[in-house]
């Protein structure tokens, strides 16, 4: 009698269907349904610019608000921590301070540090553990310095020493060089760094657009660029220096590798491995590249094809290395709106099937375009990230924290009662071709196999409306069948039974 039960529930829930949303990565015990949104007022813009993770689990993120800087904690749940700054949010007026933080730290101390831009200028910013701006640094807790012309910065790090480097840019007369300046843990200049506490290399061209930095474990300086190789191409770049600020020629005999090169390029993260091995990631006409280059410059022919790993309709924002070596890449879609997206390649630099949809996560945060701009990992594995999503009005935005489950698992949406008679699988339970009997204008164009826990098994080729499942075992699956446009989207319980 439980058989026969077990059978008659089994082949009700077939007839079930699922809600047409996409499956989700999303963790949903972290805010609501795995995101935390902070929406400003009406007639303002926010982002999150930068998070970091404090040893205590707690969250920390920075960014902009329509011309206020703004600094918040929350708790690892995603609930805002009212103990931090002001109801849990720092935020001071543009206007006054003239700063845009990109970049935080977590200082020995429980110290955060910021870096950005003041009125074209390097600037930090520091605070005390409980989110109050620390006037024992600089003036009013703001240091700000210029390399001699106007400057952008895009990356900080700071030093085993606790000296720290602020990398960006500095405008001259030919383009936009790439500029550094070190501190001291006072933030004082420190004058042993390049000349008199810079550095400003222009690496020919029409300029450089740098986009992240990393330091080595002897203290080396890797920074990852845009730069113009010698037949004036946009590329991939990456240049060393040594620790006193000065360009290393062990590497790649120059002190720079040009790499992967097109129309548009654009670079925006840098991982090192712990053999010394180190990925850029960017894009490439709209396209994503992740680039290998070995400890000393050459390009790392054993990691994707050449040297390179790409997937399509994707733009690279953020990188993370997990400890098996796999790689964790944030960044946005290029295709119709922008979503934000997350992918995992593995060591070899092949997507890693086992991770969402074919190694790739796209969400969905609004109803307009949304860019991710930095990820973290937990200690358990799940990624943090963050950036903004647009709103339906003009030049209004939300700042926006998602995390995701370590493994990539895809959640699906709740099961609902009402039954598509227009679609029809059988037979059921299939032990081999199942076949899907759809109207006409209902092409299938992709069908998915997930487990019942939502992880992503295999992509199934269609042969005229028919699916073959031979090659699985036994047990309850769950298939995502996407159709011209026309058509919805569906998701179906089957059973396959040998």
């Amino acid at each position: 009698m439980k058989i026969v039960y077990f059978l008659v529930l089994s082949f009700f829930c077939i007839g079930c269907e699922l809600s047409h949303a996409q499956p989700s990565g999303l963790d949903s015990s972290f805010g609501i349904n795995g995101e935390v949104t902070y929406a400003p007022p009406s007639g303002y813009a926010a982002q999150y610019d930068a998070v970091t993770i404090q040893p205590n689990g707690k969250i920390v993120v920075a960014g902009l608000k329509s011309g206020q800087a703004i600094l918040a904690r929350y708790f690892p749940n995603g609930n805002i921590d009212s103990s931090f700054a002001t109801n849990g949010m720092y935020t001071r007026a543009y206007e006054t301070l003239g700063f845009w933080p990109k970049s935080i730290a977590m200082l020995s101390n429980g110290k955060i540090l910021t870096g950005g831009d003041r009125t074209q200028k390097f600037s930090l910013l520091r605070f005390k553990s409980n989110g109050q701006v620390d006037s024992a640094f600089g003036i009013d807790g703001i240091i700000t310095t210029t390399t001699g012309s106007k400057n952008s910065q895009y990356d900080m790090a700071l030093q085993s020493d606790g000296k720290i480097i602020l990398m960006g840019t500095a405008l001259t007369g030919a383009g936009d060089a790439i500029a550094m300046i070190r501190f001291d843990s006072l933030g004082v200049r420190d004058s042993t760094f390049g000349i008199n506490g810079q550095i400003v290399n222009f690496t020919g061209g029409y300029g450089a657009s740098p986009g992240a930095m990393m330091l080595q474990p002897d203290g080396k300086i890797l920074i990852a660029t845009q730069a113009y190789n010698s037949q004036q191409i946009s590329s991939f770049a990456c240049l060393r220096y040594t620790s006193a600020g000065i360009i290393d020629t062990t590497f790649n005999h120059t002190g720079i590798v040009f790499g992967a090169n097109g129309f548009l390029t654009y670079v925006k993260a840098i991982v090192l491995q712990p053999d010394g091995k180190i990925i850029l990631g960017g894009a490439i006409d709209g396209e994503l590249v992740l680039q290998r280059f070995l400890g000393n410059g050459a390009i790392d022919s054993g990691f994707g094809m050449n040297g390179i790993a790409a997937a399509d309709t994707c733009v690279a924002s953020c990188m993370a290395l997990r400890s098996n070596g796999s790689i964790v890449v944030g960044g946005y879609t290029t295709a119709n709106n922008e979503d934000w997206a997350v992918m995992q390649f593995k060591p070899n630099g092949t997507l890693d099937s086992s991770f969402g949809q074919y190694g790739k996560i796209f969400t969905p945060i609004g109803v307009k375009n949304e860019r991710m701009l930095d990820i973290k990992l937990q200690t358990d594995g799940k990624a943090l990230a963050c950036g903004w999503s647009d709103r339906t009005t003009p030049n209004e935005s939300n700042a926006i924290i998602t995390r995701y489950h370590s493994d990539g698992r895809l959640i699906i949406p709740q099961l609902h009662t009402g039954i598509n008679p227009d679609i029809t699988l059988y037979p059921l339970p299939v032990s081999d071709l199942l076949y899907i009997n759809a109207p006409v204008n209902a092409a299938i164009t992709d069908a998915l196999l997930y487990g019942i826990d939502g992880r992503s098994i295999a992509h199934l080729p269609v042969n005229n409306s028919t699916l073959n499942v031979a090659g699985f075992p036994n047990g309850l699956y769950l298939l995502r069948l996407q159709f011209t446009p026309s058509f919805s989207p569906i998701i179906r319980k089957i059973i396959i039974h040998h």
